[in-house]
């Protein structure tokens, strides 16, 4: 089954929600815009966050919808 992302963004935030149905396994990846590079998250109510690995820095929420679905999506 292919991950489920869902897209947020507030004013200097950019989120994903990922999440698949067969597993019922989440995460969430967020990263500060401009110029951030993204955290990955277990669940939102969790209180760390590590980097992605090999991410590059996000100038725009393009720029992390872009990274997101090329490292997390399983489309295949």
């Amino acid at each position: 089954m292919a991950t489920k992302i869902r897209f947020e963004r507030s004013g200097m935030m950019s989120a994903a929600h990922l999440s698949e149905d067969d597993t019922d396994g989440t995460a969430f990846v967020f990263c500060a815009i401009p110029g951030g590079t993204p955290q990955f998250q277990v669940s939102r109510e969790s209180r760390y966050a590590t980097p992605v690995a090999n991410a590059p820095q996000c100038e725009t929420h393009k720029d992390f919808v872009r990274f997101v679905r090329e490292r997390f999506a399983n489309d295949a």
